[in-house]
């Protein structure tokens, strides 16, 4: 006796599942490509160089002390105990859905390796490296665009793949004695 195939539908939103050790590897994929890019950038060029790669983009080392285009840069040593949370809550929450769903599963990789990779340049260094300069937007690295793409892959799987609605209840059946 053969067992069934499995359905596309049965998997979930997204594919088949990733496991969470295969999760856990691509976000310390992301976590190594981000920190290795910002070791390139500190030791190829001085804060404020810039290596020009196209009509549009330019490699800036620059870094940022605050969060987000340089918004709370007064934020200390707050930050990185509230990057910690967010993490731990993000991936607490994500991983009841990550069983069943590899979109969410890559959205989790993302956002979990750029922001562990931007939560070790606070606690190290006490400011993110940023990078990657469009001329046209606030300099980034590699870290903000991992969790940018996983936030956006939690905001497609939130519109597009709705959680199914739990069976309903049965009604009770009235005591045809009390009647």
């Amino acid at each position: 006796m053969t067992a069934p195939l499995e359905t596309e539908a049965g998997r979930g939103a997204g594919g088949r599942p990733l496991r969470p050790v295969v999760i856990a590897l691509i976000a310390a994929a992301f976590l190594a490509v981000d920190q290795l890019s910002k070791w390139w950038i500190v030791t190829h060029l001085v804060r404020g160089q810039f290596l020009r790669v196209g009509p549009f983009l330019k490699l800036r080392y620059t870094y940022n002390t605050g969060v987000a285009f340089g918004l709370w840069s007064s934020g200390g040593k707050i930050l990185p105990v509230m990057a910690a949370v967010c993490i731990i809550v993000l991936l607490v929450w994500g991983s009841r859905y990550a069983r069943h769903s590899a979109l969410v599963g890559w959205a989790l990789a993302c956002v979990a390796g750029g922001a562990l990779g931007n939560m070790i340049d606070r606690i190290r260094l006490g400011h993110v490296t940023d990078f990657i300069d469009f001329t046209f937007w606030p300099v980034f690295n590699f870290a903000d665009t991992c969790v940018v793409i996983g936030a956006g892959l939690l905001l497609i799987h939130g519109l597009f793949h709705p959680q199914p609605k739990p069976p309903a209840a049965a009604e009770p059946v009235a005591d045809k004695e009390g009647a």
